[in-house]
């Protein structure tokens, strides 16, 4: 009996870590970018990539993620992520934000991405997570009114689900 009570309780935490890692994945949208005061806004690289908005945002297909990368050059004739062009555009993008910048570099292109994602999700919307949760998790000014209310406090909470 003890036995089938640890097993439960072992499943019963690993499904609610994976619906606390799904909150962090709805929370992280692009749009509560504009709550990290101190962060570049993604959305300015993202121009050239406006044609992809009409896509379906699919996680397993990835069909919206593949149009991004290859709208900001950063996918190989292959279909793989070109890591050394996409590491140049973030380098750039994040020249001002050090500890973002070290923080993406060592989580989402040296560390494991598999932790932002199922394994059905594609590897481009793992990194887009990673890449996410560090610019997150390295904020040094916060907008708290209005909809960005309690997006630090949620921010810091995913950050300990995915370290």
């Amino acid at each position: 009996m003890n036995r089938f009570l640890f097993f439960a309780f072992i499943a019963l935490a690993a499904a609610a870590t994976e619906d606390e890692k799904q909150k962090c994945r709805h929370a992280l949208h692009p749009s509560i970018f504009r709550c990290c005061v101190s962060a570049p806004n993604e959305r300015l690289f993202l121009e050239k990539a406006k044609e992809c908005d009409s896509l379906p945002k699919d996680p397993v297909a990835c069909d919206h993620e593949m149009c991004v990368a290859k709208a900001t050059g950063f996918i190989t004739e292959s279909g793989d992520m070109d890591k050394d062009k996409a590491r140049e555009l973030l380098e750039k993008t994040y020249a001002g934000e050090p500890a973002i910048l070290n923080a993406i570099k060592s989580k989402c292109f040296d560390g494991d991405i598999s932790i932002y994602g199922p394994p059905d999700f594609c590897d481009l919307l793992k990194f887009k997570m990673c890449y996410r949760t560090q610019v997150f998790a390295n904020c040094k000014e916060w907008n708290n009114s209005g909809d960005c209310k309690g997006v630090k406090e949620l921010s810091e909470e995913c950050n300990k689900i995915f370290s």
